[in-house]
């Protein structure tokens, strides 16, 4: 899961990307449609992006992503929520794909081990009682590695050329 602004997930098993079925927008999955908040992309009310995006969890604090970046502690309940929000759909999707790692890029989580141990706890409440692990890489080195994934397979596999 890529999480900034928007949040974009890529999904393989075995070693195979499943960008073959179309696009999987996770980030638009609503998750609180009742007294969720407006999405400003999708226009609808509770997606997971309104609550665990930077740009969701902004609009509902009032402030930049920068401030809540530099005082996380008085942020705290927003990051929480988010947290909270990508737990359940990581468990989510571990129903689905039966996948038992999750790798997040992106600059939600910076150095907050509090919010990276939420997003943990809270999939492990909710998803499969398989061990399970959770990998944040501070850079885009994860969303490059699954396009490379992709593109040898499609290479390999002559499709697509």
């Amino acid at each position: 899961a890529r999480i900034v602004s928007g949040i974009g997930f890529a999904i393989c098993i075995n070693g195979q990307s499943l960008e073959e079925f179309g696009s999987i927008d996770l980030g638009h999955f609503v998750m609180q449609p009742k007294d969720g908040p407006l999405c400003k992309c999708c226009g609808r009310h509770g997606c997971l992006e309104s609550y665990a995006s930077t740009e969701g969890i902004s609009q509902r604090a009032g402030v930049s992503f920068d401030e809540i970046d530099k005082n996380r502690d008085k942020y705290r309940s927003y990051l929480d929520d988010a947290a909270f929000y990508l737990g359940v759909m990581f468990a989510n999707i571990q129903k689905v794909f039966y996948i038992n790692q999750i790798i997040i890029t992106g600059n939600i989580i910076g150095d907050d081990e509090i919010f990276l141990n939420k997003i943990y706890e809270t999939w492990k409440s909710f998803g499969n009682e398989d061990s399970k692990s959770i990998t944040y890489i501070k850079d885009l080195s994860a969303s490059f590695g699954v396009a490379r994934l992709s593109l040898i397979n499609k290479i390999e596999s002559g499709v697509g050329l």
